[in-house]
């Protein structure tokens, strides 16, 4: 039978793969696009091969990429990213 704990941990791992993915383009061939490519580059993929799980994981890899992204990342979505990392 499938459980609920199961089923969050199926949920989980699957947010985590589609994050991953979804940055490891630019990772890779969309360098260009991030702020600071020499430095982000090295810190997204030391958050895709850390040995963390689950959401701490995920929150290596969201705060990983708020530190990349050109783009204003909010300080209250940045708080939610360190969150996750005492889970």
């Amino acid at each position: 039978m499938f459980s609920r704990r199961d089923a969050y941990l199926f949920l989980v791992d699957d947010l985590l793969l589609l994050i991953i993915r979804g940055w490891s383009h630019f990772a890779g061939p969309g360098a260009f696009r991030l702020r600071a490519p020499m430095y982000s580059v090295p810190d997204l993929q030391r958050a895709f091969a850390s040995t963390s799980i689950e959401w701490r994981k995920i929150g290596e890899v969201l705060i990983a990429a708020a530190n990349a992204t050109p783009a204003t990342v909010p300080e209250d979505m940045r708080r939610v990213f360190l969150d996750l990392l005492r889970d």
